[in-house]
């Protein structure tokens, strides 16, 4: 189960179905038009509102090797050169960039080690480059997404070679990246922001009774009413609690952390 399904099966559990038809299902009776309320949840509040959200708050670590990428200099001015490192989709898994994290540049035999994008041979990476024997490193952290994909370095930079982008993106469309472990808490977040989207579609219909179809106006106004804080709590939601979540799921930069905290060396 993906935890998406997982997310809206506990979502309708958590919201009385009368509720449900009434906020998803009544134009499309009006209209006839062939759906459910499990693709009405999907496209109208978990596709455009909490996708984007948690995109903003995590996604997914990659390492990418720089040589891969299409690297271009520019003279900012006498004393300073800026790079805009463009990567190809493919490298990303055709995943948009959400964050650029840092370049790492080194200047290394390439016979004695080679950059990939596999995170267990770029562990010690950083310690080898800065071995007086083997090359020096350089590390640029200001760094700047000027378009899709499309990174610019704003460091004084000499050469890019020999080294590897650390970049943030989108998570998986179907969330595969999400262990099952969180998707009780992903649900609930979808849950609160479905409750909101209920709130502000139908609570100027409530205060005109404007709903019918035979429903208890009285019971389903109460309902309703109770889901006004729901936008609030979502949003403290994702702030406060997915994006740690997220940031547990995210192998790379988690296990990076972990090793930190153990070995601050490496």
């Amino acid at each position: 189960m993906s935890a998406i399904k997982y997310a809206i099966d506990r979502t309708m559990l958590s919201i009385p179905k009368d509720v449900l038809d009434l906020a998803f299902m009544r134009k499309s009776s009006l209209f006839k038009i062939q759906t459910t309320i499990e693709r009405q949840i999907e496209e109208l509040v978990i596709d455009p509102i909490v996708m984007v959200d948690i995109n903003l708050v995590g996604g997914i670590t990659m390492v990418i090797n720089i040589d891969n990428c299409s690297v271009s200099y520019y003279e900012l001015n006498y004393t300073n050169r800026n790079v805009i490192v463009n990567v190809p989709y493919d490298l990303t898994n055709n995943k948009k960039i959400l964050n650029a994290l840092s370049i790492t540049s080194n200047q290394v035999n390439d016979s004695l080690y080679n950059v990939t994008t596999n995170q267990l041979l770029n562990q010690g990476y950083n310690k080898l480059a800065n071995d007086s024997h083997i090359g020096q490193a350089a590390v640029y952290s200001n760094l700047e997404i000027i378009g899709p994909n499309t990174i610019l370095v704003h460091d004084n930079v000499t050469i890019l070679s020999n080294g590897y982008l650390r970049v943030l993106v989108e998570n998986n469309k179907n969330l595969n990246n999400i262990q099952p472990a969180s998707y009780p808490a992903f649900s609930k977040m979808v849950t609160l922001a479905v409750k909101a989207f209920i709130y502000n579609k139908l609570v100027i219909e409530l205060d005109k009774g404007a709903l019918y179809y035979g429903h208890d106006i009285n019971k389903i106004g109460d309902i309703i009413s109770d889901y006004s804080d729901s936008l609030e709590d979502y949003e403290e939601y994702v702030k406060e609690k997915w994006a740690k979540i997220s940031f547990m799921n995210d192998n790379v930069s988690y296990s990076r952390f972990i090793q930190g905290m153990i070995n601050p060396n490496i």
